[in-house]
Order: structure tokens, then sequence, then C-alpha cells
């Protein structure tokens, strides 16, 4: 898929946070993506942290941030600094004014000429990637 449409920019993929209440450590596990995104190593840890289905724990979001080849000083300062807090916040609160109840959700669009973002399809839940590339070449 990122070949597809992502990495030859047919289409743009926009992530945002949404830790959920439920998740005691998911607020942590944004925060800490976020910071590995400041080294280019955002999706490296994001898709190690899903894999661990629920039983994440504070040691394993350490020794996987180690896993990925993170600069650990400057990723430590970043994670203990109010940037990651307040970004992982902004992308909650949108959620949250968008009636964003749970995750994943992805929001299908069209650009349009003042930059925002004509939703025209959402997907809610797991979905196979046939049904992503029936959206996406639809709206392609």
């Amino acid at each position: 898929m990122r070949k597809e449409y992502i990495d030859n920019g047919r289409v743009l993929l926009v992530f945002k946070h949404f830790p959920l209440s439920g998740h005691e450590i998911a607020p942590a596990a944004a925060q800490a993506a976020w910071c590995a995104g400041c080294q280019s190593k955002f999706w490296e840890l994001h898709d190690r942290l899903f894999g661990f289905s629920g039983h994440l724990k504070g040691l394993d979001l350490e020794a996987t941030s180690k896993e990925v080849g993170l600069d650990m000083a400057a990723y430590n300062r970043c994670r203990t600094g109010a940037e990651a807090e307040q970004a992982v916040r902004a992308d909650r609160t949108e959620g949250d004014n968008l009636k964003v109840t749970g995750t994943p959700l992805f929001y299908f669009g069209r650009v349009r000429a003042d930059r925002r973002v004509q939703v025209e399809q959402v997907l809610s839940g797991a979905k196979s990637v046939d049904a992503f590339k029936g959206v996406l070449d639809r709206l392609l």
C-alpha cells in the first residue's frame, strides 16, 4: 500500500494520535511515537508498539524505542519535554471535536483549493487491504 499509493505521491497519509482513555499506557506510547517521528522513525516505532496488541507496559516502551535505533538521549529529552505531550493532546482534541469514539478510524478525501480536506468516505475498524484499495482507487 505504501509503495503503490503513498511513496509515489498519489496519496497523502496523515496520522493523528488518539490515545483511548481505557489504555493506561496509550498517551505515553503516542508521545513516544511522536518523538520517534522527530528522528524519522515514527512508523518503525508505531508498528512495533501496535504489535504488542494491548500488552504494552512502560518497560516495553523503553526497550522497543531502543530497538528501532533512536538516539536515546534526544528521544528522552523529547519525551520529558512539553512539545510531545502538547502535540498528542492537540490530536486528541481534534478527534474529540470530530466525535471520534474509537480507533482505528480512517478519513478519505480530497484536498480543496483552500487546502482543507473534503471528506468523501470514512472507514472504521480494522479493514482489509482490498477495502482500502477500493476506496483509494475510486477517489483517484
